[in-house]
Formats: C-alpha cells, sequence, structure tokens
C-alpha cells in the first residue's frame, strides 16, 4: 500500500512535470512564426555583425492584403529637410519636417504564401528573396550593371538565439561580378538566418543597399521576449559590491539669487546587494558636498529597484507624437576601454501635425532649452542636463558621472572635498549666436584674462585659445556640426557654457 501510495505521488509529481513543460513549449509555440521573418506584432533590434556598435529597430506602423500578399509597412523617421505647410499652424514659419524617410529595411517588404520576399530600398530597387527553396538550392537576389548578389539554401538547423535553443534556416550570401567572380565584400559569404520561433535572425542593411554593404544580427526581439527588448532596471542599474559611482549636480539660474546655485558632488560606494524575485536592493555609503567647502557629509542607505520595471523598450529609435519630437538612440559607447550600452533621449522642440504627417516649430516660453537624459547599462543614469543659454532665460540644470569604478576598473577623475577641486564657476557667460556655423561670440558679466577652451562631449579639448581678442569672436568653423562646451578660466575667475554648431 506504501509502495502503490509512493508510485501514485511519483506518477502525479512527473505528470505536474510533464504538464508544465507541455505548458512551456506550448507557449513558445503560440509565438512561432514557422520560419515566417515577421508578423503584424514583430519587433525587433539588430546590430552590426560581428562587431557591435549601433542598433536598428523594427516594428511595422501597418501590414495590408493584396491577394495572396502580405504589405509590411514599416515606422518611418524624420527627414532633415523641410516643406512649407498649408494644413498646419505652426509657431513661425510653417516649416515642416515630413516623417516620410524609410528605416534600415527599407520602405515595405511584401511577402506572399510561398516564401518570397521583396524588399524595397531607397532607391526604389528591389531585392527578391526566394526563402522557400530546398536545401541546396540557390537563387539570385539582386542584379545591376557591375555585380550579381545570391543566397544559397545551406542548411536547416538548431542553434541557440538570444539564449533560447530554435530551428533555423541557414542561407549564404555569394557576391560576384557579372562573369561570376566572386567580389570579397562585406557581404559576402555572409549568413542570413530565419528562425522557426524568432524569425528574422541575421540579414543586412536594405535602405542604402548596395551602396552600404552592413550585415545585421538580432540583439533583441518581443514575442518570444529575448535579448534586448526592453532596458529593465535589472540590466541598466546593474551593480556589484565595490562599484563607486560619483556625479556632479550643478544648478545655475540668471533669474535667481546665487544662493540658490551650487555645483555639488555625490558619491556611492555599493556595499551590499540582495536580489529578490522583484527587486534589486543595494547597501550603499553616499557621501555629498558642495564645492568649495572642506567638510562632507556621508550616510549609509538603501536603493530599491522593480527588477521588471524598464526606461525604454522596442521600438528604440521610433518617433512618437509626443508633445515634443525625441531623438532616441540606443548604441554601444566605449567608457575607458569598456563598452557599454548607452540609450539617449534629445527633445526637439517640435510639434507633430497629423493631417500632413510632418513636425514644426511651436511656441514655448523663452528660447527652447538644449536637453539630453542618457541611461548607461551597469551605471544607470549618467546625464540628465538641460540649458539655456539666452539671457533672461539663462540656466544650467545638470547631473552627470564624473567618476565610476566597476569591476576594479576606474574611468574619469574623482572629486575629493578639499583635494583638487576644479574651480567654481562664478561668471555668467553668455554665447551667440546658438547655434552658431562659423564665428561664436562670447559676453562675460566680468573680465577674465586667461584661456578659452572649446571641448566636444567625449571631454576631448579641440581649441585653447586667448581671452585677449575675445571681442572678435571664435572662429569654429573647422568644428564638425554637434554640441560643444567651452570653458574659460584665469585671475580666480570661470565660466562654462555650451553651444551648439550648424
Amino acid at each position: 500500500m506504501l509502495i502503490n501510495q509512493s508510485g501514485t505521488l511519483l506518477n502525479r509529481e512527473l505528470m505536474k512535470k510533464f504538464l508544465i513543460l507541455v505548458f512551456a513549449i506550448s507557449s513558445l509555440w503560440t509565438t512561432a512564426q514557422n520560419y515566417s521573418l515577421f508578423n503584424s506584432v514583430s519587433k525587433k533590434v539588430f546590430t552590426e555583425f560581428p562587431k557591435a556598435d549601433s542598433t536598428y529597430s523594427l516594428s511595422f506602423d501597418s501590414v495590408r492584403t493584396a491577394g495572396i500578399d502580405s504589405v509590411y509597412y514599416p515606422y518611418y523617421g524624420v527627414e532633415d529637410y523641410y516643406f512649407t505647410s498649408e494644413n498646419c499652424e505652426f509657431w513661425g514659419p510653417p516649416d515642416c519636417h515630413p516623417q516620410i524617410k524609410p528605416i534600415w529595411i527599407g520602405q515595405k517588404i511584401i511577402a506572399d504564401n510561398a516564401a518570397n520576399y521583396w524588399f524595397f530600398n531607397n532607391q526604389g530597387d528591389t531585392l527578391n528573396f526566394d526563402f522557400g527553396m530546398q536545401t541546396g538550392g540557390n537563387s539570385q537576389f539582386y542584379e545591376d550593371a557591375f555585380q550579381r548578389f545570391e543566397i544559397f539554401s545551406e542548411a536547416i538547423d538548431t542553434m541557440s538565439v538570444l539564449g533560447l535553443v530554435d530551428s533555423v534556416k541557414i542561407y549564404r550570401i555569394l557576391h560576384t561580378d557579372l562573369q561570376g567572380n566572386t567580389i570579397n565584400s562585406a557581404l559576402n559569404n555572409q549568413a542570413i538566418i530565419v528562425g522557426k520561433n524568432f524569425g528574422l535572425v541575421r540579414l543586412f542593411q536594405v535602405d542604402q543597399f548596395p551602396e552600404v554593404l552592413n550585415p545585421l544580427a538580432i540583439l533583441g526581439n518581443f514575442s518570444p521576449e529575448a535579448g534586448l527588448y526592453k532596458l529593465t532596471n535589472a540590466m541598466i542599474y546593474d551593480h556589484q559590491p565595490g562599484d563607486e559611482i560619483q556625479y556632479q549636480k550643478i544648478f545655475y539660474s540668471y533669474n535667481t539669487p546665487p544662493y540658490d546655485h551650487y555645483n555639488r558632488f555625490i558619491k556611492y560606494v555599493y556595499v551590499d546587494r540582495q536580489d529578490t524575485q522583484d527587486s534589486i536592493i543595494y547597501l550603499v555609503n553616499r557621501t555629498v558636498f558642495d564645492m568649495g567647502e572642506t567638510n562632507e557629509i556621508t550616510t549609509t542607505l538603501y536603493l530599491k529597484y522593480a527588477r521588471n520595471g524598464f526606461i525604454a523598450e522596442l521600438p528604440y529609435d521610433k518617433f512618437y507624437p509626443d508633445y515634443t519630437l525625441n531623438h532616441r538612440y540606443l548604441k554601444l559607447v566605449d567608457y575607458c576601454g569598456v563598452p557599454m550600452w548607452t540609450y539617449s533621449v534629445k527633445p526637439e522642440y517640435l510639434a507633430y501635425c497629423l493631417e500632413d504627417n510632418c513636425w514644426g516649430p511651436f511656441d514655448i516660453p523663452g528660447p527652447p532649452p538644449i536637453e539630453e537624459i542618457r541611461y548607461v547599462a551597469g551605471l544607470g543614469l549618467y546625464i540628465d542636463e538641460s540649458f539655456i543659454g539666452y539671457p533672461p532665460y539663462a540656466y544650467t540644470n545638470s547631473e552627470k558621472v564624473t567618476y565610476f569604478k566597476k569591476n576594479g576598473i576606474a574611468c574619469g577623475e574623482e572629486v575629493i572635498v578639499g583635494i583638487s577641486s576644479p574651480m567654481q564657476v562664478n561668471c555668467l557667460l553668455t554665447i551667440s549666436p546658438n547655434p552658431a556655423s562659423d564665428k561664436l561670440f562670447l559676453h562675460l558679466e566680468k573680465a577674465i584674462t586667461g584661456k578659452i577652451r572649446i571641448y566636444n562631449t567625449s571631454g576631448q579639448m579641440l581649441m585653447e585659445v586667448s581671452t585677449a581678442n575675445i571681442e572678435n569672436g571664435i572662429d569654429i568653423r573647422r568644428l564638425s556640426p554637434g554640441m560643444y562646451f567651452v570653458e574659460i578660466d584665469g585671475n580666480d575667475q570661470k565660466a562654462m557654457g555650451k553651444f551648439i554648431k550648424l
């Protein structure tokens, strides 16, 4: 009787485990695409292969049916050029930037029920792929007056895709001239991979093909969820005991009294970490001091993050009809020799107009600020700043990492209270014009005799000139377009500001 009871209990336990396994497999099958490249709800992100750098998101605004064909329309980016809109009311001139720029996968994709796919690049050329061919077959997908591209069906195999096992079809790209001679390009012998559950796993950049030959590999996928499909707190705020991070927080406003201004350093030393099913909890020592002071305050506290909370999800670079036009990107950035995934959002004060599907300027009190918020995987919030350089609206509100030590590797220069503290900003600087293209004029509330230095956003000094000829302006024509920092110091005075080079 005891044996029967044990056997029954054992059978029940085995049955329970079996049902759990069946449920897990069936859950994966519900997202299966049966070797289709994608479906109407697909969301993916790719990066360069074999060396990751930038990212290329993919999702679809709409999918339409035309007979036996499905037509996929990816979301579009915003063009740099503008046109005059007659249907949209904007502040100032009716200049409108159309949201019609194809993303990396091209203008549209057509698929039939025989696994034929037609991609359309920016020039309107068609790339025709036969993904239904038998193993060992080959098919040409593009030819022009100089070259030919084919795919060879190499194998059906199993492989790990973003940590999950999937059955995949592997195709190999052959790049030749019209006489059949191999062209050793970046795409020749590269793989195109299609998973049974994941769909498209490996491809290349389509929009600028064949001028740009850029192989891509999947980095994140929604349904099934894997890889960088979300930027979760568990990824962004991933610290270990012994890690250190120091932030500098600066606040300055033209319209507020000096006692409201501060230049503050805050350092976190991670002492302990606890992981629960839904949270990450850190015990940290926090040290705070203001520039110019000789005392610091150290406290011990807990920092708690919801594990599955997230700051962004696929698609990472899509433009949404938000209050402002937000430029988003996710890319791999080098920090003192350590590559880390970095997510940045930079607002541009343009509003969306549905009638013409475009973005144009809208009125706000005063000039628009220059803003950026940036997160780094493994460091957390890295930059959160807002800046206006025009009095009487001028202000700076900035928080950014100036130093960190992670996994024993130090990056940046730690500021210690009372020791090698940089000079405090104590002089108002106005920059005009801002943005500028040729010459920059700097206006100080009081004279400074010393040096003018211009830095890029990586902290690299690009120019250094004397303040002697400050009235004549600074020639910035040799600088590339982008954001730059200006520092003026001398005779115990210091001023700082930012400008945009057009």
